[in-house]
Order: structure tokens, then C-alpha cells, then sequence
């Protein structure tokens, strides 16, 4: 059985600070990083002003066509910024009910070092949930 890949060691912050604060590993560490991400608006943080995009906003722009292509565009070069990451497949679903707005988003991560992963995620106006890494 191979070993996961030392990506370092975290407390999980999805969908909040673990109160118990167990630690994770792997691939685990990576994708709650990329996570982190895809939920912090650019500018939010001072020590790294061009980082985040904040996919919350993005749920106003619609399902047009050119919205889906320049959101996977704006996910996968968000996902490539971490430099534990070689490249990243983004696949979008709009929802657009009565009732609510949603994307789900399958981003497969292949990383600089160790095995290909995919994360899958639903962002709603409300929430982000990181339903699976597999």
C-alpha cells in the first residue's frame, strides 16, 4: 500500500474549525487548501492580496457560456496559485431552481508530487461544501 503524500498536517477548517481538532493529512490537507481558496474573496487576505475568488459572487453572474468558461478558468488558475499543485480539470453544473442557486464542482487536482485526486463541491449563496475528495 503506498503511503499518502506528505503534504504537511492541519486542522480540517471544513465546514468550520474542527472543535475537536483532529488533525488531517495527504491529500486531505491539499484539498481543504484549495478549498480555502474557492471560498475567500481576492484581497481578503493582506499578505496575499491576489489570492481567493470567492465563488459566491459568481453565482449572480448566471449560466451563460461565457460566465461557466471564464469561472472554470478563474478555479483551475486559483487551484494552480498552491504550489503543491501541477495542474487542475475543472467541471461546472449550474442549478438554478425556484428556490435556490447552486454550482457543483468536480476540479480533478493532479499534484506535483503523488497520485491524481478528485474534490467535488457544491457552492450555494449560503455555504460551501466539500462533499468528497476521492
Amino acid at each position: 500500500m503506498a503511503s499518502a503524500t506528505d503534504f504537511g498536517v492541519d486542522v480540517s477548517t471544513i465546514p468550520d474549525l474542527d472543535p475537536a481538532f483532529a488533525p488531517i493529512n495527504g491529500r486531505d490537507v491539499l484539498a481543504e487548501a484549495i478549498a480555502r481558496r474557492l471560498q475567500t474573496a481576492r484581497g481578503a487576505l493582506p499578505f496575499n492580496p491576489d489570492d481567493g475568488v470567492d465563488l459566491n459572487e459568481w453565482l449572480h453572474e448566471g449560466a451563460t457560456n461565457q460566465a461557466l468558461y471564464r469561472l472554470r478558468g478563474a478555479i483551475r488558475a486559483e487551484c494552480e496559485k498552491d504550489e503543491r499543485v501541477f495542474e487542475a480539470n475543472v467541471a461546472i453544473a449550474f442549478d438554478e431552481t425556484a428556490s435556490n442557486k447552486a454550482l457543483r464542482l468536480t476540479i480533478t487536482i493532479d499534484p506535483v508530487e503523488g497520485f491524481q485526486f478528485t474534490m467535488t463541491a457544491r457552492v450555494s449563496e449560503f455555504d460551501f461544501t466539500l462533499l468528497r475528495v476521492e
